[in-house]
């Protein structure tokens, strides 16, 4: 009689599996502590060297890497800012300075890519850049801008307009810093990506660090479905910290394992 009831709940067990309701009970399995390998590529970062509020040396640049790689990372879009008469970079700045961190990866044996586009801060500049100046982008034609932490630009959408009549995809760096985008809800973060507009948030941001309203905001528009990618947004090594803290909530992994996110494409 023991053997039979053994037999019934062995076949009950293997109708749960089957139908998935097994895992509908007890969720998604979670990301191993510190693993970061199924996003693939982290996008944002200021891994040139000497050119922005970023990383200072090569020596610099390639400790940030390793300690990347660590959580699974095999690729990076690295992004110095531009911002016109603070950042003043360009191809001519940036790309003989990507090569020096190259050379050092392959110096190092490091099997990693690395790319660099740039994180454009909106102002008047950017939004005659968008209409016609060849741009820097990432992905064939992506690129990343980050906005006023204070106010909306009234061209906004306009700007967004203007580059996507270009073929070009506006990639929304750190949006949980705009809270004007989403304090009356998320029904303007909701125009912005139908409009074609894809967001990026920050790691931290999930730790909290940066305060529990931006964290809390954070999270409501990955559960609706309006993140687009994770990035690290690394300057130095407290965001590796960062990196390693949200691995330690369980809430981040858990979210980590039911949402998909555009890293691995890129």
């Amino acid at each position: 009689m023991v053997h039979g009831q053994q037999l019934f709940s062995h076949s009950i067990f293997l109708i749960f599996v089957d139908m998935g309701i097994f895992s509908k009970l007890f969720g998604p399995k979670l990301p191993e502590a510190h693993d970061l390998s199924a996003l693939h590529t982290d996008l944002h970062s200021h891994l040139i060297p000497g050119i922005d509020d970023g990383v200072e040396t090569v020596e610099d640049s390639i400790n940030m890497i390793k300690g990347l790689m660590k959580f699974g990372y095999r690729k990076f879009i690295t992004t110095p800012h531009i911002l016109p008469g603070m950042y003043d970079n360009s191809p001519d700045t940036i790309l003989p300075r990507l090569e020096l961190v190259r050379q050092a990866i392959a110096t190092e044996g490091l099997n990693v890519e690395i790319d660099a586009a740039a994180e454009y801060y909106y102002d008047e500049a950017f939004e005659e850049m968008a209409k016609e100046t060849p741009l820097m982008m990432f992905s064939g034609n992506h690129i990343l801008f980050e906005l006023p932490n204070m106010h909306e630009p009234p061209m906004l959408k306009h700007t967004v307009f203007a580059l996507t009549v270009r073929s070009i995809v506006p990639v929304l760096a750190h949006v949980e810093r705009y809270s004007y985008l989403y304090e009356q809800g998320l029904s303007e973060l909701e125009e912005l990506v139908n409009m074609g507009v894809e967001l990026q948030v920050n790691y931290g941001t999930f730790l909290g660090v940066y305060g529990p309203k931006l964290q809390k905001a954070a999270y409501q528009m990955v559960d609706a479905g309006l993140i687009s990618y994770l990035g690290s947004d690394l300057h130095g090594e407290k965001h590796l910290q960062y990196i390693k803290g949200a691995f330690a909530d369980k809430k981040f992994r858990q979210m980590l394992a039911k949402h998909e996110f555009k890293n691995k494409d890129l």
